[in-house]
């Protein structure tokens, strides 16, 4: 086992290490930062040099930083992908992503860059923009990448086969996208696999997506549910379904109900709170840290009574705001006019939205603070000054029904603006009456998690601790 500690947690077997499979978190900093970091440790031990090349499997965002950093060591490197560059984020022009608004409340989260350090460059730019935007950057820097290191090259197909010779080095098969294999040569010091994290789970019935009758739109896709009525065209009143208590499903709550970015809200928030929320940022803070540090230390059957004291506390947060007379009527006025789509606060039935969130516990799992809190926000002023309800815990799925269509699981765009009757079960005495005689959706947004690649010699899950940044 290696003497490096980043490395120990990451290595399959000797010099072949995995940054991906079943790595938690997974953010895209994340990938980026155990890249990064795997080259340097490695290149400091001597695993990786001149003469001992560099095989990257997997042309992710952790893999391609992993890449370039070691190229600019001048690290004889190859990068095998199957399909294309940064896949996952290429066609997704819907979705902001932000290197640091989630790490809300600390003191860097509005800084929109990382490493938000000048003391250290990575290879790959990552600032706030959508999906797609990175994306086409990312690509921009491979390919300049490649045409300035002679040393750099990028191979489409599969690594497989992977033994050790004589000299401490690794042999390995590639098999191109023809099917013909071939056996490289020379051998590689090292092996760095980020072939992703799995298969998001966006179709019902689970678990077999073989058998499923409805699938949805995948995180990565492009989607419509930021716009005034979720990409709706039709006429009449129109349905959104969420149905997951992770951070996905409560950053499309918010992308569905208020149509913005979570920083966005949050600073219009403050502005019409005054010091009641940045007052208990080090409270929120303290508590995340906490719990954090929990979970690291868990497994997903310890993890209720974490997520229960969570939703205690953000529950008994916003409930104290809204007891607050004053901010309750300046809060209600800025979401009304400044936050909350029209749609859904519209009397009109042409023209009105609603959302249901629904999910099986109690309380959200795993979120991001700011999401945790904003949709708690949002939908506790719905309720109480609306009487519209759309968080629904202790509820799941049960039936999927199209109405005068039919379903095709590989085609979840065909089924948008399309009628399908939801029967669902709750572990209460009896389901909330907006949930009763089978609601009819036109969107309905699955996140129920994804399902890991079975990595070779990978745990089935490996919680970690990272930096927000990164040390030069």
């Amino acid at each position: 086992m290696s003497k490096d500690p980043f490395l120990r947690a990451h290595q399959i077997k000797e010099n072949h290490y995995d940054i991906g499979s079943s790595k938690a978190p997974i953010a895209i900093r994340d990938q980026m930062f155990r890249g990064w970091t795997a080259v340097k440790r490695a290149f400091k031990l001597n695993i990786i040099n001149k003469k001992r090349p560099l095989l990257v499997v997997g042309a992710g965002v952790g893999g391609v930083t992993a890449a370039l950093t070691a190229a600019g060591l001048k690290i004889p490197t190859t990068i095998i992908e199957k399909s294309v560059p940064f896949g996952r984020q290429k066609g997704c022009s819907s979705r902001f992503i932000c290197p640091t608004q989630y790490d809300w409340p600390l003191c860097h989260w509005r800084d929109t860059v990382f490493p938000w350090s000048s003391q250290i460059q990575l290879p790959l730019t990552y600032t706030a923009d959508n999906g797609a935007e990175l994306a086409k950057t990312w690509r921009r820097e491979l390919q300049n990448a490649l045409s300035k290191y002679k040393h750099l090259s990028m191979q489409y197909g599969t690594a497989d086969n992977f033994m050790k010779n004589g000299h401490n080095l690794i042999t390995y098969r590639y098999t191109d996208k023809s099917g013909q294999s071939h056996t490289q040569s020379p051998p590689v010091g090292m092996i760095l696999s980020s072939k992703g994290f799995g298969i998001e789970r966006t179709w019902f019935p689970t678990p077999d997506r073989a058998t499923a009758t409805f699938n949805g739109l995948a995180f990565w896709d492009v989607d419509s549910l930021k716009k005034p009525r979720a990409g709706c065209s039709s006429t009449g009143h129109k349905h959104v379904l969420i149905a997951g208590g992770g951070d996905g499903a409560l950053q499309d709550y918010l992308r569905a109900i208020c149509g913005k970015p979570a920083s966005v809200i949050y600073d219009t928030i403050l502005q019409a709170t005054g010091s009641f929320f940045l007052d208990q940022e080090k409270r929120i803070q303290s508590k995340e840290d906490l719990a954090m540090r929990h979970w690291a230390l868990n497994t997903k059957a310890q993890d209720p009574d974490l997520y229960q004291t969570l939703d205690d506390f953000y529950t008994d947060l916003v409930q104290a705001a809204f007891r607050n007379p004053h901010i309750t009527q300046t809060l209600g006025r800025t979401l009304e006019q400044k936050i909350i789509k029209q749609t859904i606060l519209s009397q009109q039935e042409a023209t009105k939205l609603s959302v249901h969130l629904v999910y099986r516990e109690p309380w959200f799992t795993r979120a991001y603070p700011l999401n945790r809190l904003l949709t708690l926000i949002v939908a506790t002023y719905l309720k109480e000054a609306h009487q519209i309800n759309t968080l629904f815990p202790n509820t799941t799925i049960h039936a999927i029904n199209a109405s005068r269509h039919q379903c095709d699981p590989d085609k979840p765009r065909a089924c948008l603006d399309k009628k399908h009757e939801v029967s669902f079960i709750t572990s209460e005495d009896e389901l909330h009456g907006d949930l009763r005689g089978k609601p009819v959706y036109e969107v309905i947004v699955l996140r129920f998690g994804v399902e890991s690649f079975s990595g070779e010699g990978a745990p089935e899950e490996q919680r970690q601790l990272l930096p927000y940044c990164l040390l030069p």
